[in-house]
């Protein structure tokens, strides 16, 4: 984090975020309640799709029964932790699919939600920086192009170009 904090997550069974002071002691947890999401059987065929380009003793994959209470952890340059939680899998990048975020001020609480409707590549880079968020999209013809969004005020928490 900006103020040499350290995020922690690991997001098997429960939505619990830890952040550790910079001597490495435990500051505060973030718990948030979430309502599991099981894995449909569209979307393990989509993944093991996916693998079949990858040799044989890599294709096999035990699926958990549930998507995992959150995706990936951030924090951006104002001490806000952004957690991006479970949205639609999508196999097909043209098609469009909504990342959910949850926004967490600097003391842990729970701010708001906010959703926006992305394009193609399953895992992106994204980046929270100043107020925007940095991340890369997918044109019609499949090439990536990097595009930055502004967050337009916590109390709105709307998402645009």
């Amino acid at each position: 984090m900006p103020d040499d904090r350290l995020i922690y997550g690991c997001p098997i069974d429960d939505y619990e975020i830890q952040i550790f002071n910079p001597q490495g002691r435990l500051e505060r947890k973030i718990y948030r309640a979430f309502d599991p999401q099981a894995i449909l059987a569209q979307e393990k065929q989509a993944i093991l799709n996916l693998r079949k380009k990858l040799p044989e003793s890599q294709r096999q994959i035990d699926f958990p029964k549930q998507h995992a209470p959150y995706l990936s952890v951030n924090n951006d340059d104002a001490g806000h932790t952004i957690v991006q939680v479970f949205s639609e899998y999508l196999e097909d990048p043209s098609r469009t699919s909504e990342s959910v975020f949850d926004i967490f001020d600097k003391e842990g609480r729970y701010l708001a939600q906010i959703r926006h409707p992305f394009k193609g590549l399953f895992e992106k880079p994204i980046i929270w920086k100043k107020g925007k968020m940095f991340t890369v999209e997918q044109d019609e013809e499949g090439y990536p192009y990097i595009v930055r969004y502004v967050v337009e005020g916590l109390a709105q928490l709307a998402i645009r170009h």
